[in-house]
């Protein structure tokens, strides 16, 4: 009997390569092992689904990248912020991967409504939208100091 997982992963249609879509926890039992045979070649993941990972993950998820490293190269995309924590405190990470794009914390000073939003990153420089808030209309803006949140992309 197989032990269930906290993590799960689909491929989804894409125009240019596959994409895996993981979502869950990345820890102990998240089986990365186990999705290694399918990456046959370079693709795409969207991380915004991963809302946590500890550090017998980040150990799991090592493995996983040096294990698909050759297979590349890779773009991770929409990286949540438990990922986007991640790839700041450990430089090796995303491996070799590009990162894409980040789900980053949007904050509306006047009625303190709050908005996850997807930041593109060109060039290796995040390019920051600055959203309407859908409560009172003013603009918003990230709830993070952008050399902190970012800082991934200094090395």
């Amino acid at each position: 009997m197989q032990a269930k997982r906290n993590l799960t992963w689909r491929f989804v249609d894409s125009a240019d390569l596959p994409t895996c879509v993981l979502e869950g926890i990345v820890g102990e039992d998240a089986g990365l092992d186990d999705l290694v045979p399918d990456i046959k070649g370079p693709a795409r993941f969207d991380l915004s689904g991963v809302a946590r990972i500890n550090s017998t993950g980040v150990r799991e998820w090592l493995r996983f990248v040096e294990a698909i490293n050759g297979k590349g190269p890779h773009r991770l995309f929409r990286c949540s912020a438990p990922i986007v924590a991640q790839l700041n405190m450990i430089d090796n990470f995303r491996g070799s991967a590009k990162v894409e794009s980040v789900i980053a914390p949007y904050y509306c000073e006047a009625c303190g409504h709050e908005l996850a939003t997807e930041v593109t990153i060109e060039n290796n420089t995040p390019k920051l939208p600055s959203p309407a808030c859908a409560e009172c209309g003013e603009t918003m803006a990230l709830d993070e100091m952008p050399a902190r949140y970012f800082y991934f992309l200094s090395y």
